[in-house]
Protein backbone atom coordinates (compact mmCIF):
# COMPACT_ATOMS: atom_id res chain seq x y z
CA UNK A 1 0.00 0.00 0.00
CA UNK A 2 1.09 3.54 -0.61
CA UNK A 3 -0.51 6.96 -0.35
CA UNK A 4 -0.22 9.62 -3.05
CA UNK A 5 -1.26 13.19 -2.16
CA UNK A 6 -3.43 15.01 -4.69
CA UNK A 7 -4.46 18.59 -5.22
CA UNK A 8 -6.81 19.62 -2.42
CA UNK A 9 -9.29 22.47 -2.02
CA UNK A 10 -7.55 23.60 1.18
CA UNK A 11 -9.33 25.47 3.95
CA UNK A 12 -12.94 26.62 3.80
CA UNK A 13 -15.04 27.71 6.78
CA UNK A 14 -12.29 26.47 9.13
CA UNK A 15 -12.51 22.93 7.66
CA UNK A 16 -9.41 21.56 5.92
CA UNK A 17 -9.84 18.95 3.21
CA UNK A 18 -6.95 16.87 1.88
CA UNK A 19 -7.33 14.41 -1.01
CA UNK A 20 -5.22 11.30 -1.59
CA UNK A 21 -5.02 8.18 -3.71
CA UNK A 22 -4.50 5.07 -1.61
CA UNK A 23 -3.00 2.24 -3.66
CA UNK A 24 -3.50 -1.34 -2.52
CA UNK A 25 -1.52 -3.53 -4.93
CA UNK A 26 0.05 -6.96 -4.97
CA UNK A 27 1.80 -9.24 -7.45
CA UNK A 28 0.55 -12.85 -7.83
CA UNK A 29 3.06 -15.13 -6.11
CA UNK A 30 2.71 -17.94 -8.61
CA UNK A 31 2.50 -17.64 -12.36
CA UNK A 32 -0.84 -19.44 -12.33
CA UNK A 33 -2.37 -17.54 -9.36
CA UNK A 34 -5.55 -15.75 -10.30
CA UNK A 35 -5.36 -11.97 -10.59
CA UNK A 36 -9.00 -11.94 -9.43
CA UNK A 37 -7.99 -13.42 -6.07
CA UNK A 38 -5.27 -10.77 -5.70
CA UNK A 39 -7.76 -8.01 -6.57
CA UNK A 40 -10.29 -9.38 -4.10
CA UNK A 41 -7.71 -9.46 -1.30
CA UNK A 42 -6.36 -5.98 -2.04
CA UNK A 43 -9.88 -4.54 -2.01
CA UNK A 44 -10.44 -5.96 1.47
CA UNK A 45 -7.05 -4.56 2.60
CA UNK A 46 -8.13 -1.11 1.40
CA UNK A 47 -11.31 -1.26 3.50
CA UNK A 48 -9.38 -2.65 6.48
CA UNK A 49 -6.90 0.24 6.52
CA UNK A 50 -9.62 2.86 6.27
CA UNK A 51 -11.63 1.12 9.00
CA UNK A 52 -8.59 1.15 11.25
CA UNK A 53 -8.01 4.86 10.60
CA UNK A 54 -11.63 5.66 11.39
CA UNK A 55 -12.34 3.27 14.27
CA UNK A 56 -8.91 2.08 15.45
CA UNK A 57 -7.68 2.25 19.03
CA UNK A 58 -5.58 5.38 18.49
CA UNK A 59 -8.69 7.39 17.54
CA UNK A 60 -11.62 5.90 19.46
CA UNK A 61 -12.53 7.88 22.51
CA UNK A 62 -10.34 10.89 21.66
CA UNK A 63 -11.03 14.35 20.34
CA UNK A 64 -9.57 13.29 16.97
CA UNK A 65 -12.61 11.07 16.50
CA UNK A 66 -14.81 14.18 16.44
CA UNK A 67 -12.55 16.43 14.38
CA UNK A 68 -11.17 14.15 11.64
CA UNK A 69 -13.10 12.17 9.05
CA UNK A 70 -11.79 9.70 6.44
CA UNK A 71 -14.05 9.17 3.43
CA UNK A 72 -13.52 6.68 0.62
CA UNK A 73 -14.80 8.65 -2.38
CA UNK A 74 -14.13 6.09 -5.13
CA UNK A 75 -12.29 2.88 -5.96
CA UNK A 76 -10.81 1.93 -9.33
CA UNK A 77 -9.33 -1.45 -10.32
CA UNK A 78 -5.67 -1.62 -11.35
CA UNK A 79 -4.60 -4.32 -13.84
CA UNK A 80 -0.91 -4.93 -14.53
CA UNK A 81 -0.01 -1.50 -13.19
CA UNK A 82 3.39 0.17 -13.02
CA UNK A 83 5.02 -1.91 -15.81
CA UNK A 84 4.65 -4.91 -13.57
CA UNK A 85 2.16 -7.66 -12.92
CA UNK A 86 0.65 -5.69 -10.03
CA UNK A 87 -3.09 -6.00 -9.52
CA UNK A 88 -5.35 -4.32 -7.02
CA UNK A 89 -7.27 -1.14 -6.37
CA UNK A 90 -6.69 2.58 -6.02
CA UNK A 91 -9.07 4.38 -3.69
CA UNK A 92 -9.83 8.07 -3.60
CA UNK A 93 -9.62 9.19 0.02
CA UNK A 94 -10.73 12.52 1.40
CA UNK A 95 -9.60 13.58 4.88
CA UNK A 96 -11.39 16.46 6.53
CA UNK A 97 -10.50 18.08 9.82
CA UNK A 98 -11.95 21.08 11.58
CA UNK A 99 -10.66 23.64 14.01
CA UNK A 100 -7.41 24.42 12.23
CA UNK A 101 -7.62 28.13 13.13
CA UNK A 102 -8.26 28.86 16.76
CA UNK A 103 -6.79 30.87 19.58
CA UNK A 104 -4.59 27.98 20.75
CA UNK A 105 -2.80 27.85 17.39
CA UNK A 106 -2.19 31.59 17.32
CA UNK A 107 1.47 32.43 18.05
CA UNK A 108 1.93 34.31 21.31
CA UNK A 109 4.47 37.13 21.38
Amino acid sequence: MFLRPLSSPGLKNNIRTLNFELYSLDVPKLSDQSPLLVKSNTEIFLYDVLSYLRYGPSVSGTDAEDTMDFTLTSITPVDEGFQDRAYGWVGGVSVTSEGIYNYCNYPQL
